[in-house]
Parts: structure tokens; sequence; C-alpha cells
């Protein structure tokens, strides 16, 4: 993974170049290059085995960050002057974009969030990513209406919705949207009973870990066998 991350090419001040051609080339001032902010972008999974989507955008919020974009399931800055660790703004991510928390009788224990992942958004915003996999202690149905509840200047979706993901099927189905990194609501709803909120249309995936989540949402919910045999098919 290392050696690609140098070798793939990406652009670097309108050239696509690899990270090793970049520096060869003087292309690359350091200063530019250091690291960004810290994301913690999180899965969300339900108890009844449903994985959150929400379509970015509402009312302008981050029109300049992957607007219209779905992320399975969110994302947000970690704010090291106001928060001790990451772990803190998952929680902060939980109770103001989506109203998960003990005022609305979601209490997220502690062992439920799970860091399974430390990346680093190569070639497009240079921010390190940490991937947080979130068992909820709620049905998709609460994470919904919670979601619904929130005040209209604090949503950041313009769309949420629940996608199963029980059975090899409907995991056959995530795997597929992970592949084609396409989102189509409506044929989501048909094909596997997705349950949607709010005004979504088709878009693509988050561009920088939308893939990632799935897999590894699905890999810590089911298992990496279980993921292998959902995947046996589309390779076929």
């Amino acid at each position: 993974a290392i050696q690609d991350a140098f070798e793939d090419r990406v652009n670097i001040r309108g050239n696509q170049v690899s990270l090793r051609e970049a520096f060869e080339r003087g292309l690359l001032e350091i200063d530019d290059y250091l690291p960004g902010i810290v994301t913690p972008s999180i899965a969300l999974l339900t108890t009844d085995d449903c994985l959150i989507f929400a379509q970015r955008g509402r009312k302008g919020v981050d029109k300049d960050f992957a607007p219209g974009r779905f992320s399975p399931s969110c994302e947000e800055g970690w704010d090291p002057a106001k928060e001790r660790d990451p772990h803190e703004t998952v929680l902060r991510c939980l109770r103001e974009e989506w109203n998960i928390d003990a005022r609305h009788r979601v209490e997220v224990p502690g062992s439920s969030i799970r860091l399974v992942a430390l990346g680093r958004e190569w070639g497009m915003f240079w921010n390190t990513v940490l991937i947080y996999v979130v068992e909820l202690p709620c049905s998709s149905e609460k994470v919904l209406d919670c979601w619904e509840s929130v005040p209209e200047d604090m949503a950041e979706a313009a769309a949420v919705g629940a996608v199963p993901a029980k059975t090899p099927e409907n995991q056959r189905v995530l795997l597929n949207v992970a592949k084609s990194r396409q989102v189509r609501p409506q044929y989501l709803a048909r094909e596997c009973g997705a349950k949607w909120r709010g005004n979504p249309r088709d878009n693509e995936l988050h561009d920088s870990t939308g893939v990632a989540r799935i897999l590894f949402a699905l890999a810590h919910r089911f298992g990496v066998e279980s993921l292998a045999n959902a995947i046996a098919p589309l390779e076929a």
C-alpha cells in the first residue's frame, strides 16, 4: 500500500504524476502538503443490520466539498482545542448531525465505537482520515426518526437512508455500490428494501473513503469470510 501511494498518479500542480516523480521534478512544496485536518469518517450500523447513508449538501452546507455525494454515513473534523481525542468527535457528530444521544434515548457505549483504519487523502485534500465503525444500539427506523428531528440549520444532509446488509444478497448490492461508486436510492429501495428520508437523488459515492467504509463496515459486522463469499459471485 505504501509503495502504491508513491507510484499511483495524482494531480499535483496540474500534472498527473506519482509522488516520486513530483519530488524528483521539484513540483512538491512541502509546506503545501503537510497533513491537513484529522477527519473521523464514520460508518453507522444499526441493530437490524442496516448501513446508514447520507447525501451531503442540505441548504448549501459543504457546498465546496463533495456536494450531493453519498457518505456511508458521515464525517466530522477533529477539533483538538476542544476535544481530547477523535472518539469525542464521533460522539459530537452523532449528537449534532443525527440527534443520536441520551436526550433522544440513544446512548452509544464507548465499546461500540471502533477505529478500524487510518488513511491519508493522497492528492485530494491531504487530510488524515480515521475510519470508524459505530454499532448503534438502535434500529434503522430510530436513526431515521432522530435525523428528521435535527433542526434545519444544523442538518448537513439533504437526505438519509438505511440500506439492509444482513443477507449475502444485500451485501452484494452494497458491494456493487462500492464497485460502481454510484448510489441510486430508488433502485436500492426496490432491490433490497432501503428506506429513505428527505429527497435523495442519484449521485456518486463519497470519493475518498466511501468505498472503504462500505467494505470495513461489512467486514466488521459479518466477518471477512462472509464478505469474501459475497464478493465471489461478482468476480465470476
